[in-house]
């Protein structure tokens, strides 16, 4: 290349003043840019070949670019220069402002027919570039002049757009005067992702002397961008018209926000830690209110941009928020199994009548129709935002300041979903058919990675990490395995709890975390009821008369007794079956929801009301064990126990009920 390359050059650099196919003009453009590219270093080279052929190239190029239409030539073309000028800034130079001009051609906004996204980003490279021809010691002057005049433009396009709604700009922020706003609105929006896209590029630019970044001004003006939906119309009188269009771009200005904070996060690094509370406090708010999927996504991706750089939010409150928000999308799918037609008992749904408690049968083949088996995430935005959000949650629960209770119950639901996957075919949970594994994937890796811990619970989370590593598809192996040789934290000196102590369940959960459940809507109070199988006996408030004796009630078929009995009631138990002789006392129960009641001495008897949870009776001689439960004080709180069937043997309905020996009840001598 050294020995021809001249000759290259001479033979290419003609091919762009004439008119050649575009595949011509692109291959000779690509060729002089590998000859300069790779024999920049070489002195000799650059003084025969490249010092006097570089100004012949820039001054073909800047015309091609401006005066050819096709998109992937000017791509070309621009992407040539941005490479070659910071290899030869002193031979550019001159061409400065004609650069510039050539840059901002396609960053000044267009109204009806918006640059295309490859040829935006190849003049923000090219804009982001230039100033480095000012020398090693104006190129900073040159990149903070460029950063402030790009940020005064972007500020003016913004207030540009809030016309009508509340808020005062700057007085440094000149507005346009609004001519029409059909063309307007549409100018301004352009103009203020042109801002963003410049903004990213000249954050990440290369500068040979250390210069000052407006941090504190960018990051109000990208919360300002975040805040965009929550400004009101102004009063007095506001052009509906100009209204209707700034308020359908609203979407747009937050998406732009979300773009600048994750160029923030990657760019400027340590120097985003003052702002970082303002920052999270912002996004919490946005996804707690945002109702559009594409808004959700695009502040989900910022969480996790931000807690990828940024592992801890320092504010119990602010971690805390973020879990709460993002948790519901990823709920979706328990609520899915919880109404499922599946989740019922022989195929059939309860409803609710007049007269109690009915079910519905539900016939071969109605899941084929049924509403029930729609797609919980339609679409590939809402499925995008579930992967999403499990990263956020993951994220979330590396951060130290997350609280107790919110970080039992994310576990928890993680443990529900991990769970409640496998039991949702591919079809049903999304139209992509990779978004299944896809989820279960990143479930296996937090279960690996909460169970990974002390080397004390090494054996517990052991065959967790195996499976992990041994399934397809895992691309952290060497992490999982480093898990395994290397704890992250010191052997305890006590023992781990057992499994049989974690919260798990509804009745095993505190108060405050019973709140928070309830508060995110994963489970109501219906919910509880189904789960349940115990008759809760609750004492009523106020003194009451004492009852008087009455016949003892029991549902038909069948006799319950208490699992946990106190000796009193033992022993009136025991003396009251000696006496009727293996004979049932049977009555049509006053209430829809039959319920059972043993007989208790006079003296010992006390006011009571009954709820029973409807659950099916087992089989005969079928007696299930269940825990005991908690003593109840003398003051009278919920009494709960479980309750088991006994039948003794048939019981006809028409036989006459023998009387009761009320002296049965003393104690056998």
């Amino acid at each position: 290349m050294l020995e021809n390359g001249q000759v290259w050059v001479g033979v290419a650099l003609p091919l762009l003043s004439k008119n050649n196919p575009t595949v011509v003009l692109k291959a000779a453009i690509r060729l002089m840019k590998t000859i300069f590219a790779r024999s920049h270093e070489i002195s000799e080279f650059r003084r025969q070949v490249a010092t006097p052929n570089i100004p012949k190239l820039l001054v073909a190029l800047i015309p091609l670019v401006e005066q050819n239409g096709d998109v992937e030539l000017k791509v070309v073309a621009m992407s040539t220069l941005t490479s070659l000028i910071p290899l030869y800034p002193t031979l550019h130079k001159p061409a400065y402002p004609a650069l510039s001009n050539l840059a901002l051609r396609f960053l000044d906004g267009h109204p009806h027919t918006p640059v295309s996204s490859e040829v935006l980003h190849a003049a923000s490279r090219l804009y982001s570039v230039i100033h480095v021809t000012g020398g090693k010691v104006g190129a900073s002057s040159l990149w903070r002049k460029t950063l402030d005049e790009t940020l005064t433009f972007g500020m003016n396009a913004f207030w540009s757009l809030r016309t009508t709604f509340i808020g005062q700009a700057p007085t440094k922020v000149s507005i346009p005067p609004n001519e029409d706003p059909v063309t307007f609105v549409p100018l301004q929006l352009d103009r203020l992702k042109c801002t963003i896209t410049i903004l990213d590029d000249l954050l990440g630019a290369t500068l040979y002397r250390p210069v000052q970044v407006p941090v504190g001004t960018i990051i109000r003006f990208a919360l300002q961008l975040l805040r965009a939906p929550d400004n009101a119309k102004r009063d007095g009188f506001v052009d509906q018209a100009t209204h209707v269009l700034e308020l359908s771009v609203v979407p747009n200005i937050q998406t732009f926000g979300c773009a600048l904070i994750v160029s923030l996060s990657e760019r400027v690094h340590r120097h985003l830690n003052p702002h970082l509370t303002r920052i999270f406090t912002t996004l919490a708010i946005q996804v707690e209110q945002q109702s559009r999927a594409d808004g959700r996504y695009a502040l989900l991706h910022v969480l996790e941009t931000l807690l990828r750089h940024y592992p801890s939010s320092h504010s119990p409150l602010i971690a805390t928020r973020l879990m709460k928000a993002v948790l519901p999308p990823t709920s979706l799918v328990l609520g899915t199994i919880e109404n499922s037609p599946d989740a019922g008992t022989n195929g059939s749904v309860p409803t609710k009548g007049k007269k109690g408690k009915k079910k519905a049968q539900i016939y071969e083949g109605d899941e084929l129709f049924s509403s029930l088996r729609a797609t919980i995430y339609p679409t590939d935005v809402e499925g995008k935002i579930s992967l999403t959000a499990l990263k956020v949650i993951r994220l979330l629960l590396r951060d130290p300041h997350l609280s107790d209770t919110m970080r039992s119950i994310s576990v928890r639901v993680l443990i529900a979903l991990l769970f409640a996957i496998p039991r949702i075919p591919p079809a049903i949970l999304s139209p992509d058919p990779t978004l299944h594994q896809a989820i279960l994937n990143k479930l296996h890796d937090i279960s690996a990675e909460i169970a990974s811990g002390t080397s004390s619970i090494l054996s517990k989370s052991l065959p967790l990490i195996v499976a992990a590593l041994t399934r397809s598809g895992c691309d952290e192996s060497q992490m999982r395995l480093d898990l395994l040789l290397h704890p992250r934290l010191p052997p305890l000196m006590r023992s781990m709890p057992l499994a049989e102590s974690l919260a798990l369940i509804f009745s095993e959960e505190s108060d405050e975390e019973a709140t928070q459940r309830k508060s995110l809507g994963l489970y109501t109070d219906e919910d509880e009821i189904q789960y349940s199988v115990d008759v809760e006996m609750v004492n009523t408030t106020g003194p009451a008369a004492q009852p008087a004796k009455t016949t003892p009630v029991a549902p038909p078929k069948s006799t319950t007794f208490l699992d946990q009995q106190p000796p009193a009631l033992a022993r009136s138990q025991q003396s009251m079956s000696s006496s009727l002789k293996g004979k049932e006392k049977v009555t049509a129960p006053p209430e829809s929801t039959p319920a059972s009641v043993e007989v208790v001495p006079e003296e010992e008897r006390q006011p009571f009301t009954l709820r029973s949870s409807a659950v099916e009776p087992p089989k005969p001689g079928a007696c299930q064990p269940t825990p005991k439960p908690p003593r109840v004080a003398a003051s009278g709180s919920a009494l709960k126990a479980s309750m088991c069937s006994a039948p003794t043997g048939p019981v006809d309905e028409d036989e006459e009920m023998p009387a009761i020996n009320l002296d049965s009840d003393s104690e056998p001598e």
